[in-house]
């Protein structure tokens, strides 16, 4: 008769554990493939997917992995209901279940977590856990901190507990693990905060390379002039000017208050033709005449333009000229 020992028992799980796995990375492989044709959610709607699925999962008694696989079947149902292909369906789900899990910080066990060996109660049935030894454990190894033993030996068990650390990728215990984990942390927020270089503010920053806490603040750093006051005496409104043009900066805070002193500045002229007294448009024009119908060298389009609203050059009224000779006599 056959007898399966812990040793057989062993070997049999990790043969079955390496099928499942060769077969599920077979199918993600021929997936891999489709992965470009698969839809997508919309950010909006994957988010909101996201929420809703983590504030279930946050309701797990024993672990956030007890509503996995109900709310997996949830949001590939109802995919499938909206029109979508299976396969599709099922990989946005798992999407989604990831993006959520990631969301309230759950870490899924490993396999070699899953196995007896690594749990702390004794389900090896009186032999020892080491998947090299498997001696019975004497009956005077008893119990320590309240759990029963799971090596035949002290040898054994730091054996173990080495390969442990080995597979997982650890060289030192759990507790200095964790504690190099909250240093990291602690020294990654350092390096994070700092305040803003415009207002002062503390802030965290994702790139250290980061200076202010807001595009506002970016923006006001970014300006070249400084806050000056407008130079319309009426005005004195304070404002940020602006590059005019050829190196000049705007003195004034609006058009309204540059044409008003663009006005003040305007001298008084006479006219040479009328003696009339007129202003220029701006304050460097330097006419000598109001108008170009006074303006004997000005063009007779430009002097027919305006000759309907210039004074007369000339007198109304010419008088007649009497001469001595008449035509009437022969």
């Amino acid at each position: 008769m056959l007898q399966i020992t812990p040793q057989l028992r062993k070997s049999i799980r990790i043969s079955k554990a390496l099928d499942v796995y060769r077969t599920r990375q077979h199918k993600a492989d021929n997936e891999k493939s489709r992965t470009a044709k698969l839809r997508k959610l919309s950010d909006r709607r994957f988010s909101e997917l996201v929420d809703d699925v983590a504030r279930i999962m946050k309701q797990g008694d024993t672990t956030p992995f007890s509503f996995e696989g109900a709310c997996r079947h949830g949001v590939r149902s109802s995919l499938c209901l909206d029109g979508w292909p299976w396969l599709d369906a099922d990989i946005c789900a798992a999407e989604v279940i990831a993006a959520a899990l990631n969301k309230i910080g759950a870490m899924r066990p490993t396999w070699w977590q899953g196995q007896p060996e690594y749990a702390d109660t004794d389900t090896s049935r009186g032999f020892c856990a080491h998947r090299r030894c498997g001696r019975p454990i004497p009956t005077d190894r008893g119990i320590r901190n309240g759990k029963p033993v799971k090596y035949c030996c002290d040898e054994c068990g730091s054996t173990a507990a080495e390969e442990m650390r080995r597979r997982e990728g650890r060289r030192v215990s759990m507790a200095e693990w964790l504690a190099l984990c909250a240093a990291r942390s602690s020294e990654k927020e350092r390096q994070r905060s700092r305040n803003c270089d415009q207002c002062g503010e503390f802030m965290l920053t994702r790139d250290p390379k980061d200076r202010y806490c807001s595009r506002g603040c970016f923006h006001i750093a970014q300006r070249k002039y400084e806050q000056r006051t407008c130079e319309n005496a009426a005005c004195g409104m304070m404002f940020t000017p602006k590059n005019s043009g050829r190196g000049k900066v705007t003195r004034y805070c609006s058009k309204a208050c540059a044409a008003a002193c663009r006005i003040q500045a305007r001298p008084a002229l006479s006219c040479l033709t009328c003696g009339t007294i007129f202003y220029p448009d701006f304050p460097s024009d330097k006419r000598r005449y109001c108008s170009p119908a006074h303006n004997p060298y000005a063009s007779k389009a430009a002097r027919a333009a305006t000759f309907v609203d210039a004074p007369p050059l000339a007198p109304t009224e010419i008088e007649p000229i009497v001469s001595p000779f008449r035509c009437d006599k022969a």
